[in-house]
């Protein structure tokens, strides 16, 4: 978890890109609803389910990217 403490969430709009299925592999194991785990890929949610789908996604071949205001 501690992999999340290097980015500032404030100044950059973070998001990590998955594929559809790892998607479904997300709510399927950690037992939630797709627009959680969509929230919690954007960086919309910063409970602690949504830190776990992103370690989860991360761990299982998610890309964080940073994303500008126009896009």
């Amino acid at each position: 978890m501690d992999r999340f403490a290097t980015y500032d969430y404030t100044r950059k709009f973070m998001h990590i890109l998955v594929h559809h299925g790892l998607r479904k592999e997300i709510m399927f194991k950690l037992d939630t609803t797709y627009p959680t785990v969509k929230k919690a890929l954007e960086f919309k949610t910063h409970t602690p389910l949504a830190q776990r789908i992103r370690h989860y996604a991360l761990n299982n071949g998610g890309v964080l990217v940073e994303k500008s205001r126009r896009w």
